[in-house]
């Protein structure tokens, strides 16, 4: 078996335990270890010098870290230890190639370290569960990407790439094309948003004055969502500058502003989420448009520039008439929602404006074989959780937009009578119900896409709890049959998304069976994985091939109920997975459905060390690694 030593001198301890923390990701990554100690000094003032060997299950190598500093006792010398260890592990996995971080290049013992760590990281086959907890740790620079980071995960995945020698890494860029795409602060804003619609549906009234709500800011809000969303929903692949700038022109050919292309376009291919630079160049003429220089002469030249060494694309747009008032773009700029998200979605570092041009730099990644570059187109392939949700929603936004319009329509139609009036409000009160019944669907979607908030429950008990409170409630020709499982199992998840994963398929079995019939639930809990698994049946209609595939590819469904969405299923889906859980469907028609879903039990500890992470990675001060 392979053994390779490392021998470090530090005095700076992190201030969260290092000996819980260490632990917490040894597990994660799957890595054995044991500590060992070596006594010196005098018998009344012993000195212990601790070290620690590592050992791979994967790859069958071991690795051993020594302390060169004695220790007062085992409790002070196992921590000592553990700090130096877990602080190369987080240097490796976050800090490596990071420009404020280059002097760790220079180290041999920590890239030798990184070698054995990675290698065998990069060996595991992941499971849900492994990824929610290297997202939360920050593994493989994870945490670089969760805060939006790019360049410095660039950075960071050449230095690795270097290290690996680019070799071995399909597991990485599964893991990297799995975790959340948007960052938690993105999903605040917009739910924030949607909230926002919700007060507006509810302070409109066809009794009261009529003013267009089509110029109001909630309903620019709800345009400008369901183009961001729509964008969020997109693919990310690979883009051929000059093509699509060509068929650009092409989509743009009559319309105000007049473009003019120069022929110059780089002949360079970029990654790209599908759409995103056509919308930047569809927002800035919009700007241009809304300060209403629709004259003849006011014809916008577009030219692209690529700096190959910096990796930035400059768009450069000509004015044919000056622009009289910048401080009005600029201020359209800062408000403008879609705007932030281009910004931050295509890394816009740099908007300049004057009276006669405007240019746009950002940061565009090109196409290789590298892993950095793997790695990152990975992480932009949005999974198809997330798609198949910013799709839902932006269709949903999409026809709110619709039904509002519909909206003001009834109420500006010409009526002098009496009964015209009537029933013009009438129209208007019915497409203002269909906007709120559209909004109730974008809450739900919403929800089911927020963080969840883990905890321990008892898992036997919950179910009893539920089934009992839904037994008073039920219709009194279904039939609920109790769980066979008995006994006590605590599993670690969020009992929200879990009530509502079983409130949202218990009610589709009970609409499912007007005439009655019989819903059974049964459930057990595999503590040697810490995995529980639920089996939700009913004696339904069933359903019918087409509506199960579009389950399964996790289309909204066509729902039979009146004013119904079809959403619940989606939230169900959105929910197990985002616990980190795996969902199946099976239907035969006319005789009833079975679910059969996974969640894994996430560690308490998890959530300790994500809300210590800054912690953790802040309070490095490199000591000197030696070999011995």
């Amino acid at each position: 078996m392979a053994k390779e030593q490392i021998v470090t001198q530090t005095d700076s301890l992190i201030e969260f335990d290092p000996i819980t923390g260490l632990q917490e990701f040894l597990q994660a990554i799957r890595l054995n270890w044991d500590y060992k100690f070596t006594i010196s000094g005098l018998d009344h003032q012993p000195k212990y010098k601790s070290e620690m060997t590592l050992r791979s299950g994967v790859t069958g190598k071991d690795f051993t870290i020594k302390s060169r500093t004695g220790s007062p006792s085992k409790k002070s010398a196992t921590r000592h230890i553990a700090s130096i260890v877990l602080k190369a592990i987080i240097i490796i996995n976050s800090e490596l190639g990071v420009e404020a971080n280059k002097p760790y290049e220079n180290n041999s013992e920590l890239i030798q370290f990184s070698k054995f760590l990675l290698t065998h990281m990069l060996t595991i086959q992941l499971r849900n569960a492994d990824i929610l907890r290297w997202h939360k740790l920050g593994i493989l620079g994870s945490n670089l990407l969760a805060q939006g980071k790019l360049n410095e995960f660039k950075l960071w995945a050449i230095a690795i790439g270097n290290i690996i020698q680019n070799e071995n890494v399909a597991n990485a860029l599964s893991f990297y094309s799995l975790i959340p795409m948007v960052p938690e602060q993105e999903q605040i804003e917009y739910k924030s948003d949607i909230t926002t619609i919700g007060r507006f549906l509810e302070s409109l009234s066809p009794e009261a004055e009529n003013t267009d709500i089509r110029l109001s800011y909630e309903f620019d809000r709800i345009v400008k969502m369901s183009k961001i969303y729509k964008l969020l929903s997109q693919k990310w692949g690979t883009v051929k500058l000059k093509e699509m700038v060509e068929d650009f022109a092409l989509l743009r050919r009559g319309r105000f502003p007049e473009i003019i292309i120069k022929t110059n376009t780089p002949d360079i291919t970029v990654s790209e989420k599908e759409g995103i630079h056509q919308t930047i160049l569809l927002e800035i003429l919009g700007f241009v448009e809304s300060l209403n220089l629709k004259s003849e002469e006011n014809v916008v030249t577009i030219s692209f520039n690529f700096n190959a060494q910096k990796s930035e694309l400059i768009i450069i747009f000509e004015l044919g008439k000056p622009i009289a008032s910048i401080e009005k773009i600029e201020k359209q700029l800062e408000t403008d929602i879609l705007w932030k998200y281009l910004q931050r979605e295509a890394n816009v570092i740099n908007l300049y404006l004057d009276d006669s041009e405007i240019r746009v730099t950002n940061k565009v990644f090109s196409t290789d074989n590298s892993f950095a570059s793997q790695a990152l187109n990975s992480f932009k392939m949005t999974n198809m959780l997330s798609r198949s949700e910013n799709q839902t929603t932006s269709q949903l936004l999409h026809d709110l937009k619709n039904q509002l319009i519909a909206y003001q329509v009834s109420l500006d139609t010409a009526a002098t009578d009496r009964t015209s009036i009537l029933r013009a409000k009438f129209e208007a009160s019915q497409h203002l119900d269909n906007a709120i019944a559209i909004y109730h669907s974008l809450e739900a979607v919403s929800d089911s896409m927020a963080t969840p908030t883990m905890e321990s429950i008892d898992i036997e008990r919950f179910i009893r709890l539920y089934i009992s409170d839904k037994l008073t409630k039920l219709p009194t020709n279904i039939r609920l049959d109790m769980p066979k499982t008995t006994g006590s199992s605590i599993i670690h998840t969020s009992k929200s998304f879990l009530y509502s994963i079983f409130e949202n398929l218990i009610k589709n079995a009970v609409e499912a069976m007007p005439n009655g019939g019989e819903i059974r639930i049964d459930w057990i809990y595999d503590n040697s994985v810490d995995l529980l698994m639920i089996d939700i049946s009913d004696t339904g209609s069933g359903l019918s091939p087409e509506t199960l595939n579009k389950i399964k590819s996790r289309r909204i469904v066509d729902s039979s109920k009146r004013k119904g969405s079809g959403i619940g299923i989606l939230s169900v889906q959105s929910m197990v997975e985002r616990l980190g859980g795996t969902w199946s469907i099976s239907s035969i028609l006319g005789k009833g459905t079975q679910w059969n879903i996974t969640i894994p039990s996430m560690a308490q500890q998890d959530s300790a060390i994500s809300q210590n992470g800054d912690e953790l990675f802040n309070d490095f001060s490199s000591g000197e690694m030696e070999m011995e």
